[in-house]
Formats: structure tokens, sequence, C-alpha cells
């Protein structure tokens, strides 16, 4: 049941599609585009963090600065596990 005493301004509905713009870039960047546009998509200072995954093998990551990101993004997919 909607809420009617919430007002959706036109701010907001640009700001919530921005947020879905940059989530889909993300991910097919992720999987498919250029590392350095995948990095490009986060701030400078961006603390990236993967849980441990115990059933793949895989210890808990942090990666900090796009630098780092994106040594990470080539990582993951070196080894398969993206892209």
């Amino acid at each position: 049941m909607a809420r009617q005493d919430v007002v959706v301004t036109n701010e907001d509905v640009a700001a919530e599609l921005e947020i879905r713009n940059l989530i889909g870039a993300l991910a097919i960047n992720a999987d498919i585009g250029e590392v350095e546009e995948y990095a490009a998509l986060f701030t400078e200072d961006a603390v990236w963090e993967m849980p441990a995954n115990p059933a793949m093998g895989l210890e808990a990551t942090v990666k900090k600065g796009r630098d780092e990101i994106a040594a990470g993004a080539r990582e993951r997919r070196e080894s398969g596990l993206q892209g």
C-alpha cells in the first residue's frame, strides 16, 4: 500500500535514475568493459570490499582507491572470477 504523505520531487527521480545508471555501468564495465573505464566510475578515495567466500576458496578482499580497484578487477578477470 502506497503512503500518501510521501512527496517525490523531480530531483528525487533524477537522483534515483543517476544511481541506477551508475550501478548498470559498474556491472557492465566490471564484466565486459575496459578496466580503466570501470575504475573511473569510482571516486579517488573509494573502498571496494568483498567478503570471504570459503566455498570458492576466496579470502576477504579490500581495495582502496582507483588503482587498487583496477588491479583487483584485472586479477579477477585473469582468474576467471569476473568478466
